[in-house]
């Protein structure tokens, strides 16, 4: 993907799947994920802006809001690898 190193990016809708962005500053940006490759952000500065997730990543959260929904808020923890129960999940549980 692509790389941007040194920039300053401002009051952009910005897609950040699989990019690089090193040593970059983001004044009121709208900092989107799509649930595709992470983005790579070292020594990013984050001025005003907003974070959101979009397509895969935003169908992932709207999973999670309906397992929270129906009382399952500690397997969210669990799955994300925050919780302290003993289940173990691997992608193919899903």
């Amino acid at each position: 993907m692509a790389r941007f190193e040194d920039e300053t990016f401002r009051e952009q809708t910005i897609l950040v799947d699989g990019n690089q962005y090193i040593n970059c500053t983001f004044q009121s940006c709208q900092i989107m994920f799509g649930g595709y490759d992470p983005p790579a952000m070292p020594n990013a500065v984050f001025d005003s802006c907003q974070f959101g997730l979009t397509g895969r990543a935003d169908l992932t959260k709207n999973w999670l809001r309906f397992i929270s929904g129906a009382g399952g808020a500690e397997l969210i923890l669990e799955v994300l690898g925050l919780g302290g129960g003993n289940q173990q999940f691997d992608d193919s549980d899903f």
